[in-house]
């Protein structure tokens, strides 16, 4: 059977929100790789009595703090004061205008996390919204809908933990939405049950990133993974593209501030060079970093970019060019280069190809199936299943 719900990671920097409607609170039981228990929460410094919360609609502000969950009635300032760290909200309520059924919230001591639960398809909603304009062509979105209903059901199947997935660019972009496009409703609808698969039985990993700048690449040269499923993939259209062309600019202390704290570079050393290390124009693998020391210092060239930050240093596909006290970045394209280009996605939906041949072109090692039948060994690859070239 495959999931009919997703547990998703909203916030995990607040210790309090504010809902609005009718709702039960319930204290959860969670261990690693178990499924999560719901039960009555237990009376304050009592061992065996519990007690059952239940409100009725009005507005309140949730807080968590040293094992006690506080609910305080925003009108009347009444408050209430449960015992736990991990606790359930059920009912009809809405948090920032998006209407919710299941909310749960979990405090350790690496934050506390807010985690809603809801259906897959109003999940993919969500993704799409975040993820791409709805104003695309159709078959480009549909596209997204199905790489996104994919990865979502293989990073739940990877993942132990109690979310399957975060609501930021570490996996997804989720936005809640009130009002959902038509079309983005259309492209989830006329795709309902399509995933991609590698084998009846798994999942494909279907990454995606906003803009190869002309070609995509494998996961294990990007992340060092050990087996790559994604295969490069020139994309002719992205490469001829003018708007994804960018630079940064960056003085060369905080640079080095920057790269210091994520390699642990030596102290009183400069940074005299930033040398990208790549073939044939393309994205760079590794980046040697030359120091005044006479050491040349050699990263991975994706840690080096999430050193500098992701938005400011868009992608691997760079040149480096040293100005004075600063050091100017030009590159190409946005994202890690793994699986499907969205822009490039639109653009080949703007040729006239469908999402099948979206898919087949960024995916060639996938096979398109229904999630229904993956166990009956009828899962095809997407050129023989549509009659592909």
């Amino acid at each position: 059977t495959h999931a009919t719900t997703a547990r998703v990671l909203v916030d995990e920097a607040s210790r309090q929100i504010e809902v609005e409607g009718r709702l039960r609170v319930f204290c959860l039981r969670h261990q690693v790789r178990k499924p999560v228990v719901v039960e009555s929460c237990k009376k304050q410094n009592s061992r065996n009595k519990r007690s059952r919360y239940s409100f009725r609609k009005r507005g309140f502000l949730l807080k968590l703090s040293r094992n006690t969950l506080t609910l305080t009635d925003r009108v009347s300032k009444k408050r209430w004061r449960i015992h736990g760290r991990k606790f359930r909200f059920q009912g009809e309520f809405t948090w920032k205008n998006f209407p919710l059924t299941t909310l749960d919230v979990f405090s350790g001591n690496k934050g506390t996390h807010w985690v809603v639960e809801l259906p897959v398809d109003k999940y993919l909603q969500g993704v799409l919204g975040g993820e791409v304009p709805s104003s695309w062509p159709l078959e480009s979105l549909k596209a997204q809908a199905v790489a996104s209903r994919t990865y979502f059901l293989w990073k739940k199947k990877e993942r132990r933990s109690h979310f399957d997935v975060r609501s930021d660019h570490m996996d997804q972009v989720f936005k809640m939405q009130k009002k959902v496009p038509k079309k983005i409703r259309q492209a989830i609808s006329e795709t309902r049950d399509l995933v991609l698969a590698q084998g009846p039985e798994d999942y494909f990993p279907a990454y995606y990133h906003s803009d190869c700048g002309g070609h995509t690449h494998s996961e294990d040269k990007v992340w060092l993974k050990p087996r790559a499923a994604n295969q490069n993939v020139s994309d002719p259209l992205c490469r001829s593209a003018k708007r994804n062309e960018w630079n940064y600019k960056i003085r060369r202390k905080p640079l080095l501030a920057k790269l210091r704290s994520s390699f642990a570079l030596p102290q009183g050393v400069e940074l005299l060079a930033v040398i990208p290390k790549r073939k044939k124009q393309e994205r760079a693998f590794v980046v040697d970093l030359v120091l005044s020391n006479g050491k040349i210092h050699r990263v991975n060239a994706n840690e080096f970019r999430k050193a500098i930050g992701f938005g400011k240093l868009k992608s691997t596909h760079f040149a480096v060019f040293s100005q004075g006290q600063s050091f100017l970045f030009q590159g190409r394209g946005y994202g890690h280069g793994v699986g499907m280009c969205q822009w490039g996605a639109q653009r080949w939906a703007r040729k006239g190809k469908t999402y099948r041949e979206i898919l087949q072109h960024y995916y060639p090692l996938a096979q398109l199936a229904k999630l229904d039948s993956r166990k009956q060994n009828s899962s095809q690859s997407v050129a023989a299943s549509h009659g592909l070239e």
